[in-house]
């Protein structure tokens, strides 16, 4: 299944006036005696048919050859945009130094002037009472009191012991530990130079 975005208009078109154009060849070569058609219970005359089915395969034609020139003049401002947006910011700054940022004047340019920031003090203490408000609303925290709020790690239930494996060995008594066998892991390993 062909989906929207995967569609090329220009096949279309091409498939389009390949099928018009087949038909008006076949009618012209292979039903050349037949006039009038009969399609549709409705009378249509050779020369009527052959111009309708002409007409349609034309204004293909020029679809075809307008989508081209569109599709050509989109490229080509798309170029100019590059070109030349550099060159109005640029421009922008020229006129922003000349008349100054605030200016109503660069209207008359195209361009909107920065807005004047409110800096009374009333309208400062304003925004920070708000800041202030909302902070608490959301429950926000600075860096310093993030770092004060430490989690605690819940205790740790004792393990529970192995259950014992029942085997054919559990029968055969538990070796013992040699006294001799203890005496030679408690001692000192010798020293590989010779000098003790």
């Amino acid at each position: 299944m062909t989906t929207l975005s995967t569609v090329n208009i220009t096949t279309q078109k091409a498939g389009l006036t390949a099928e018009y154009q087949a038909l008006i060849t076949g009618i012209g070569t292979l039903l050349p005696s037949v006039d009038p058609f009969v399609i549709g219970n409705a009378t249509i005359s050779r020369a009527d048919l052959l111009a309708k089915l002409q007409s349609l395969l034309n204004a293909a034609n020029a679809t075809r050859a307008t989508q081209a020139a569109y599709h050509n003049a989109v490229q080509s401002e798309r170029s100019l945009t590059v070109e030349v947006a550099p060159l109005r910011a640029q421009l922008k700054l020229f006129l922003q130094a000349r008349f100054g940022k605030t200016s109503t004047q660069l209207q008359s340019f195209g361009f909107a002037p920065n807005k004047v920031p409110d800096t009374t003090v009333s309208s400062k203490s304003t925004r920070v009472a708000k800041n202030l408000a909302t902070r608490k609303a959301r429950g926000t925290l600075g860096k310093k009191q993030k770092s004060k709020i430490h989690g605690t790690v819940p205790a740790a239930s004792p393990p529970t012991p192995p259950v014992p494996a029942t085997t054919s060995l559990a029968a055969s008594p538990a070796p013992s530990t040699s006294s001799a066998a203890a005496r030679a892991l408690a001692a000192p390993p010798l020293n590989a130079g010779g000098n003790s």
